[in-house]
């Protein structure tokens, strides 16, 4: 019997419940354990002291002021009891109450003209009619076709009539149609802008072709400014390319690299989710970048633990093999032989056995020797 079971049972040998094998189950063990001794002795102090405190009577209606209390209704339903109740009173009530402030609202609405010219629809006002200018008097050219006009090359000189300024139509001068003087506006305007296009192109780049700037010329244009001109001739041309190269190193250069408190421990919380692929990942990663560090020893420990739950057996030896042949100095040394036996014994090879009897006869005081002679005395007979 235990302690824990021993102090378990004073309730009943306190209570002389206890008879036969169990009574003198716990009597042999009071007599051996001091410690249970002290814990019965403590245990009947107390039970002496709680029956002589003696008995107390309740005062007169104390259970049914605690009724009344846990049957109490909440505050919400008060509220909702003395808003609808008794229905046979109350509803009526209400209803009664609504219908008087409807019957106020109407009587409001009737005897205001304010609210019932704003509820009644404003008829909407008229569209003011635009007055249409006349136009000025269609040039010689206008009855030219708009695509002779496009066609023409950026380089041309422009006529002469087209940059003096047009007379004004006289008040007597019949109005001419709205298609000429249509026609005549696009004829204007696709002029300005070949004036346009033509002082651009003295600046532009020898690569860059006149028909690469006659596409951005909008005949329709009613308005034509140099300034909008030369915008839509810079918008045209198309931006340079930035090599992939570079952009690739930018974002490559662009990552952090990791550091060895941080490569080790994604290393231990991927060991610790048994997710061994980036484990092994990790340590492998961090041995390679820090060949110095203290925790070398621990790192390859754990790659080799790793490929055992991986069941890679002879990568697991292969590095327990290297912990033990670059650190032989190390406190893992005994650990990593051991397990380097069992990894051995995995692949089914009896020098496992041989290999634990050297652990158990060169680290006796080790843990792992005492691991070892149980393994030997029970596979290795």
């Amino acid at each position: 019997m235990t302690c824990h079971e021993a102090c378990d049972a004073f309730s009943d040998l306190y209570d002389n419940a206890l008879s036969g094998a169990p009574l003198v189950t716990i009597t042999q063990h009071l007599a051996s354990c001091p410690e249970c001794r002290a814990e019965w002795a403590a245990f009947r102090k107390a039970m002496q002291a709680v029956s002589d405190l003696g008995g107390a009577e309740p005062s007169p209606g104390f259970a049914v002021r605690v009724r009344q209390r846990i049957e109490a209704p909440t505050r919400w339903q008060r509220s909702v009891h003395w808003l609808f109740f008794p229905l046979r009173v109350k509803v009526p009530i209400q209803a009664l109450a609504l219908v008087l402030v409807a019957f106020a609202g109407l009587l409001l609405y009737q005897r205001s003209p304010e609210l019932r010219r704003a509820a009644e629809p404003q008829p909407a006002a008229p569209p003011p009619v635009a007055r249409e200018a006349p136009a000025p008097a269609a040039p010689p050219g206008a009855a030219e076709p708009l695509q002779k006009m496009e066609g023409a090359t950026p380089s041309a000189e422009p006529p002469k009539a087209d940059q003096i300024e047009r007379p004004a139509a006289p008040a007597d001068a019949v109005t001419p149609s709205p298609r000429a003087s249509l026609e005549a506006e696009k004829e204007h305007a696709a002029s300005a802008l070949r004036d346009e296009a033509k002082e651009v192109g003295k600046t532009a780049a020898p690569s860059e072709s006149p028909k690469a700037v006659e596409p951005s010329l909008e005949p329709g244009a009613k308005s034509p400014e140099s300034g909008v001109a030369g915008g839509r001739l810079r918008q045209s041309a198309p931006a340079p390319a930035q090599s992939p190269t570079r952009a690739k190193e930018g974002s490559v250069s662009s990552i952090p690299p990791k550091s060895a408190d941080e490569l080790y421990a994604a290393a231990l919380a991927d060991t610790n989710s048994q997710r061994y692929d980036r484990a092994i990942d990790g340590l492998r990663a961090f041995m390679a970048q820090n060949p110095r560090d203290p925790r070398i020893p621990d790192a390859r420990l754990r790659l080799a633990d790793a490929y055992v739950a991986q069941r890679r057996y002879t990568e697991a030896i292969a590095e327990y093999a290297a912990l033990a042949r670059e650190f032989p100095d190390s406190p893992l040394i005994p650990t990593a032989l051991y397990r380097q036996a069992q990894a051995v014994l995995a692949t089914g090879d009896h020098a496992g056995c041989r290999m634990l009897q050297d652990v158990a006869d060169r680290y006796p005081q080790a843990p792992e020797a005492a691991l070892a002679r149980e393994i030997l005395s029970t596979r290795c007979r």
